[in-house]
């Protein structure tokens, strides 16, 4: 249970995606459970799609390869 994210505070938090203390108390999760790259990756896929949680519409992604889109969605979960 303590490593799991409020989506609610997600949510909340990317409609800025400034928020700097959203994004660095996400970066220390994935750290607890990802290895380096991995961390970065999923940071930096979040930050560009993370308007997707707050729109609902994640069309834009259906047209990426497979392996993206699983990235992709794996930093918005």
């Amino acid at each position: 249970m303590a490593n799991q994210v409020d989506t609610k505070t997600i949510v909340d938090s990317t409609s800025n995606s400034n928020d700097n203390n959203f994004w660095l108390r996400y970066k220390e999760f994935l750290q607890k459970t990802t290895s380096k790259g991995t961390t970065l990756d999923r940071i930096n896929y979040a930050k560009k799609y993370s308007h997707i949680l707050n729109s609902g519409n994640a069309q834009e992604i259906l047209s990426l390869p497979n392996e993206k889109r699983i990235h992709i969605m794996k930093a918005l979960s």
